[in-house]
């Protein structure tokens, strides 16, 4: 039986690695593998998962530990060379405990995102300047307001209380950096700068028009 309450993920600690977990995205996500955790991190993710009901882990890991994961059942669904530090590759890999959840039930919309990003022509030089009454600049904490109003608009359910303003106070104190596009002085588009310090990388992430 599922024990998670709150409509939000959770961010917390298993051994000296970092999960995010929680019933709006159904599954557990190994946000950073702590070296010192190594072998054991997939089959404690494996219980965690059993033991809430969830029935997906995704996990965001090295490539010396890509045996022990794959070994346990997990498999590939991507990589990203040089994500940490600009040198080792990140392999990303999924265990699934509900079968079902491993199929694709929006195959169309599948092909046509990959077709259209596949036919977006390779940017070279600056880009496009936004028109006259366009700014494009970094969010602040008075800002807040109108980004929690967008990211309603927007997303109806979310795994954080990104619709809430003390919420993304926070994180742009901690690792966020947001930006937005405004119209005069009405903000109707944004995008997150998630920063991994550790790894000197950067996840874009939130994307709101």
């Amino acid at each position: 039986m599922r024990t998670v309450n709150s409509p939000f993920d959770k961010i917390e600690k298993l051994r000296d690695s970092v999960i995010q977990h929680g019933p709006s995205s159904d599954r557990i996500y190994l946000m950073k593998a702590a070296k010192s955790d190594g072998a054991v991190l997939p089959q404690a993710l494996l219980k965690i998962a059993k033991q809430m009901g969830y029935s997906k882990i995704f996990a965001k890991i090295p490539e010396n530990l890509t045996d022990s994961f794959e070994s346990a059942g997990y498999r590939e669904e991507a990589t990203i060379p040089g994500y940490f530090n600009g040198k080792a590759s990140c392999h990303m890999v999924s265990c699934f405990l509900n079968p079902e959840r491993a199929l694709e039930t929006r195959e169309s919309v599948v092909r046509d995102v990959l077709h259209t990003a596949l036919n977006i022509p390779v940017l070279k030089g600056e880009p496009d300047p936004l028109p006259a009454n366009h700014t494009l600049r970094l969010m602040t904490h008075d800002d807040t307001p109108q980004m929690a109003t967008v990211y309603r608009q927007v997303f109806a359910s979310y795994p954080f209380p990104i619709h809430d303003p003390a919420y993304l106070k926070d994180t742009m104190d901690s690792h966020i950096r947001y930006f937005g596009v405004l119209e005069d002085e009405e903000l109707i588009a944004l995008a997150s700068c998630e920063m991994d310090l550790e790894s000197a990388a950067v996840e874009m992430t939130d994307f709101a028009t």
